[in-house]
This record gives C-alpha cells, structure tokens and sequence, in this order.
C-alpha cells in the first residue's frame, strides 16, 4: 500500500513527492519519463508474499492436530516470504527516507475539494447546539450552491450564506446562536481543522508525535528482544559445535 501511494503520488497528476534519481530509471522512448521501478518492483513482490501465505494455508487446510510430514513443504515458503519482507524493507526505508516532498503542492490541493467541510459542521453543532444532521445539511448545502469553503472567500459572505440556509431550514440565522466570523475563519483553516483532530489516532502534530514515539519505543523493544534472542541462538549453536567436536573425538578414540 505505501508502494501504491509513493507511485500514485509521484505521478505527474499529483506531483506529491519526487522519487530519488537512484530508485528510477528512465523510457527507451521518453526522455523526460522517470519509472519508479524500485517502488513497483516491491509491490509486485509483496503479490508473491501473499502467494506464500496461500501455499502454506492450502498445506496446512484439514490437517489433523500433531505433527504431520506436509509441515516439510511449508518451510520453502516461510524462507521465501521471510527474505522477500526483509529485502523489500530494507530498499523501502532508503527510498523513504530520500523523498523529496512537495509541500507547496500538497499545501495548494489541501485546499481544493472542501476539505473543511466537516470541521464546519462540527462548528456549527459546537457554537450553535443544532443537530449533526442539520449541520451537516446547511454545509451540504452551501458546497451545492458553488459557495467555496477556501480561505480566499469572504468569511462574512460563507456566514452570511449559512445564515440564509438556516433561516429556511430551522427559522433562526445561525449568527443569532453563537456562530461568529472569527469561528468560521478558525473551521475553514487547514490547519486548524487538523490540529483539532488531536485524538488517538488523529492527524494532529501533537498526536502523530505520540505515535511516533510509541512505534519507535517498540521498535527498540523488539530490536533488544531479537539481540537476546540472537544470543540463544548463537550460544545453541556453540554448544552444539562443541559436542559435535567432542564426540568426534571419542570417535576417533574408540577407532584407535
């Protein structure tokens, strides 16, 4: 899915992000074209990925409890997945980590499309106490009759709208319960509106922050956990080294 977006985003329609010039290669007949190989390459191969998981899911379908031979045939593809995940990660962290953003693009289209809409609406409810169903026909309404909700109209005129919906709609101008200027302005702003969003999961900074760190805690949870792991593992083999050394020398000795 993030090898779909970073694709679809680095099209010349959305111009979002700019793959580096190592994860590209050009057109034997455009000279201008830049593929982003690398990125489809990783999306084809989490399609094998998933061939693995349906061959080990048809292996194991109706098997009774306890060990059964057909087991064997499920390693091959366990490998398989293991080292295409791993591999495609490690390429998937470069190209992220190389992307060049273009946010004056995303700030522009951020605005295009009514993407305040909502927040208005929960305003409304907010300010004035009418119902979310009712809110959310007044804004309907006013996106319907060609009224942009974007920073460059007139707040006075979007309240002014608004107030004329309200008026046919439950008999009273919205201004008159609560709603202001300076409310509406605050509704429409991008960033505003994202910011408010500060809750669990949300697209506020303050909680993509939290997320963050609470991924890169577990990240290093996980990395002490592997290390640990690893030195069992390591130790086992040891072990196992040296009683294979030694009985091969009892071996020997009883030759003798």
């Amino acid at each position: 899915r993030l090898a779909e977006e970073i694709i679809l985003w680095s099209s010349s329609e959305f111009n979002f992000v700019r793959v580096s010039v190592e994860y590209v290669t050009g057109s034997s007949i455009m000279p201008q074209k830049r593929n982003p190989d690398y990125v489809e390459l990783i999306r084809a191969r989490t399609g094998t990925v998933y061939g693995c998981l349906m061959s080990v899911l048809s292996i194991c379908k109706a098997l009774p409890y306890s060990y059964n031979r057909d087991l064997q045939e499920v390693t091959p593809h366990l490998l398989t997945a293991t080292n295409i995940s791993a591999s495609s990660v490690s390429v998937m962290k470069s190209i992220v980590e190389k992307l060049e953003l273009n946010k004056e693009e995303m700030a522009k289209q951020a605005q295009v499309g009514f993407t305040t809409a909502t927040e208005l609406a929960d305003t409304i409810v907010r300010e004035t106490g009418v119902s979310f169903r009712t809110a959310h026909k007044l804004v309907a309404d006013l996106v319907n009759e060609g009224v942009a909700l974007k920073a460059n109209r007139g707040v006075s005129e979007v309240l002014n709208e608004l107030d004329a919906f309200s008026t046919r709609a439950i008999g009273k101008k919205l201004s008159a319960r609560g709603l202001t200027e300076k409310k509406v302005t605050d509704a429409l702003n991008i960033v505003s509106s994202i910011e408010k969003r500060n809750i669990k999961g949300g697209p506020a900074k303050r909680e993509l922050r939290r997320m963050i760190r609470a991924r890169k805690t577990n990240l290093e949870k996980d990395d002490k956990l592997i290390g640990l792991k690893g030195e069992k593992v390591r130790k086992s083999l040891d072990d196992l080294a040296k009683e294979v050394k030694r009985k091969a020398r009892i071996i020997t000795v009883m030759k003798r």
